[in-house]
């Protein structure tokens, strides 16, 4: 019965569902977005389009042992692995932010079961992996997190690098992360520079899957060859795109407009209700009086 309280209280066993659905979901054909260019380069030398996603790259020929039915199967199935952790992280975060098992277990769990996620966390995408590391900024950066003082700022120094080495919009977060890094300081015993100084150092520690970039080869699949640092950068900051561009063409939507799409989708996925619902509660626990 303890074993049961505690899958449940620490998110186990939602982790586990969640798993168990997206495997189920994880498709055996090569299906839209990047998900074709993802499974190849999981076989094939060289790298993806910029910004290169080498951290997930890495994870996918890590795991291309995995018993799937096709070389995408295998690479969904390894994206799989990488959406349930996100969900146990997340889960870990809201409590260590202060939430009871049951609100940190029903937030989690729209958030694992909404359409978008369905579908970008079951495929050889690259979002699965970047919701992992959002996650981990959040849980090591709350008051409650599970370290402390120096290897709080580390650790968030090195998750932040492994970020930027995956997908570049993990700096979003980066006023959270700050924020947990200035925790870390003040509760080190060490000096202020001194722990910075060794987050600074972990953040480039954390960028080195970019290595692979420039050491990847070259196949069909490839998005070109590495040529040095200079070009490395170049890919690294998606200058053939652009700043605020997703294609190489050019044309797309400004980032006003991108953002309004971005949440008229999330209002559809699930009817406005949950938000409705948050935003309602903090504006009543924003108003109540004290006792």
């Amino acid at each position: 019965m303890r074993a049961w309280r505690v899958a449940l209280d620490r998110g186990y066993l939602l982790a586990l569902l969640a798993l168990g659905l997206y495997l189920a979901l994880a498709p055996q054909t090569i299906v839209g977005g990047d998900n074709s260019e993802m499974a190849a380069l999981s076989v094939l030398p060289g790298r993806a389009h910029p910004s290169g996603y080498p951290l997930y790259l890495l994870w996918l020929r890590a795991t291309a042992w995995l018993p799937g039915a096709s070389v995408a199967h295998t690479a969904a199935l390894a994206t799989c692995l990488l959406a349930a952790l996100a969900v146990l992280v997340l889960h870990a975060a809201c409590r260590a932010w202060g939430a009871r098992p049951l609100p940190a277990t029903l937030a989690c769990a729209l958030f694992a079961a909404s359409p978008v996620v369905l579908i970008i966390h079951t495929e050889a995408e690259v979002f699965a992996l970047n919701a992992l590391v959002v996650a981990c900024v959040l849980w090591l950066a709350a008051p409650d997190g599970p370290v402390q003082g120096t290897r709080r700022a580390v650790l968030l120094g090195l998750v932040a690098g492994l970020g930027l080495a995956n997908h570049m919009s993990c700096a979003l977060v980066a006023p959270i992360g700050a924020y947990g890094v200035v925790r870390g300081v003040r509760e080190a015993r060490a000096r202020a520079l001194l722990v910075l100084t060794a987050a600074l150092g972990a953040v480039a520690l954390g960028l080195l899957p970019y290595v692979q970039t420039l050491l990847a080869g070259d196949s069909p699949a490839s998005w070109g060859q590495g040529d040095g640092v200079r070009d490395l950068v170049a890919h690294a900051l998606r200058l053939e795109y652009g700043a605020t561009s997703l294609s190489a063409r050019g044309g797309d939507a400004l980032p006003a407009a991108n953002l309004v799409a971005l949440v008229t989708t999330l209002g559809r996925a699930w009817w406005w209700i949950p938000l409705g619902l948050a935003l309602g509660t903090l504006g009543v626990r924003a108003t109540r009086r004290s006792a």
